[in-house]
């Protein structure tokens, strides 16, 4: 058998992984032999790190009377490493009681990991504080969560309970909120807003029974706002009145989702026109969110709730954004982009430019041609990419294949320009494209690849 002090003379040579590979492999292969435990007494005597190898080495051979041996070294991390080692099933409460605030917390940490109920309903019967038995009771039995939770629901982790036991969350919740004045009722949703999107998951009903009878004075709490897609599919018509009466844009933060929009889409055909109205209402002064709501309805809605949302509203002087323009039907687009055009704040040509491509491709070559030959590059980029993107609205073939004759005018012209006329281009849909003549779009397309001036942006569009 090879002797302690002849094993760690080749340490030094060796990383810290190598050297419990080294010391679990001689444990191994002489773990039979009878001078293995004095041979372990000695390497554990040499220094606290080589105490920290025989718990590997314990370990390995399943030496669990070494382990609680080494449970009680003097040195605190070989404590610590001992006892998350150390089956469970060995650990009594006596030994709990016993061990530093920071090794408990380490253990707490493995009960709750491997699901050790039976452990945390044992320790729960000790004399403890409210602050350690707090953090055994979200892995505790139900049993004993309800007994506890009335009294530790400040000190408990919230998501945790939520995650294991949505119910006694929502049984606490209701009991905090039930008929309590605005204060006392955000400081509940303030309580259980770690766990709302277990709770979401678990019983969508109950949370929307609970926030329209007792929510926050915020309507829907700021942290439900990545979950209202399922609240939405699970309960559209209460879901949207929430929306409506929400005083902060909840769910259009910055611009609206992808996510949102396809699920107001699914949503929305369960609410009758006046729902709609009063939800689309709620938002017309913010151009994001209204299109928002626009575009989850078939174009064929989309001009009358635009209208009776907007009834008795001056907008006589409203700018719309791009947007919206985008997501109203053809007639509707035109004749809202033709009035903006009519606003001072739109009287430049670059204003006009601009609005063109929003408008009926006759009244934007009116507008757009006369600039193609203009002297700036951004004006001649403007109008020409706005006489592609109306003929694009149109969705009139030939619109579209006279737009495209325009590639065989730019093939000399400054990149920027062709940059814009390409984007332009690919805002017309592809069934749309396979039926117009593109041989000056190809023509365009050799062209820019073999140009030496043509930039990243223009290759890849």
């Amino acid at each position: 058998m090879i002797a302690p002090a002849q094993l760690v003379a080749d340490f030094p040579r060796l990383s810290h992984s190598a050297r419990i590979q080294a010391v679990v492999g001689w444990a191994l292969d002489h773990r039979a032999h009878p001078d293995l435990a004095a041979a372990l007494d000695e390497l554990t005597g040499l220094s606290t790190y080589h105490a920290g190898l025989v718990v590997d080495a314990a370990r390995a051979i399943d030496d669990l009377p070494r382990l609680r041996q080494l449970a009680a070294h003097p040195s605190t991390a070989v404590r610590m490493r001992a006892w998350q080692i150390l089956p469970l099933a060995e650990v009594s409460p006596g030994d709990y009681l016993e061990m530093p605030i920071s090794l408990r917390r380490r253990l707490v940490s493995r009960l709750h990991r491997e699901e050790r109920t039976d452990v945390i309903a044992q320790l729960l019967k000790l004399e403890l504080s409210d602050q350690e038995r707090a953090s055994l009771l979200a892995g505790a039995p139900p049993e004993e969560l309800a007994a506890y939770l009335p009294d530790l629901a400040d000190l408990v982790n919230v998501a945790a309970v939520g995650r294991r036991c949505p119910d006694l969350v929502l049984v606490q919740l209701r009991r905090r909120i039930a008929g309590a004045p605005p204060t006392v009722r955000d400081a509940g949703w303030a309580w259980v807003a770690p766990a709302l999107k277990y709770l979401v998951l678990h019983n969508p009903t109950e949370v929307l029974q609970l926030l329209t009878t007792d929510g926050p004075s915020s309507v829907i709490p700021p942290v439900l706002s990545r979950h209202l897609g399922r609240l939405l599919r699970h309960d559209p018509k209460a879901t949207i009145a929430l929306l409506t009466r929400s005083p902060w844009a909840a769910g259009f933060e910055g611009r609206p989702s992808i996510r949102l929009v396809r699920n107001l889409r699914r949503s929305l055909h369960h609410l009758n026109h006046d729902d709609r109205v009063t939800f689309a209402r709620a938002h017309v002064h913010d151009n994001f969110r209204f299109a928002a709501i626009l575009e989850a309805l078939p174009p064929s809605q989309r001009a009358s709730l635009f209208h009776d949302a907007l009834a008795g509203i001056q907008i006589s002087t409203k700018q719309w954004a791009p947007q919206l323009l985008e997501v109203l039907p053809r007639q509707l687009r035109e004749a809202e982009a033709r009035r903006m055009a009519g606003l001072p704040s739109n009287n430049t040509v670059m204003g006009q430019l601009q609005l063109a491509g929003y408008r009926h491709p006759d009244e934007a070559r009116q507008i757009a041609l006369p600039s193609r030959r203009a002297t700036d590059a951004e004006e001649r980029a403007t109008a020409l990419a706005a006489l592609v993107l109306t003929a694009a609205r149109s969705r009139d073939i030939g619109e579209i294949s006279q737009a495209l004759r325009l590639c065989d005018e730019i093939i000399k012209e400054q990149d920027p320009v062709k940059l814009a006329v390409v984007e332009a281009i690919e805002t017309i849909p592809i069934s749309l494209l396979a039926q117009a003549d593109v041989a000056p779009l190809n023509r365009l397309t050799k062209a820019c690849s073999d140009a030496r001036d043509s930039s990243w942006s223009t290759m890849t569009a």
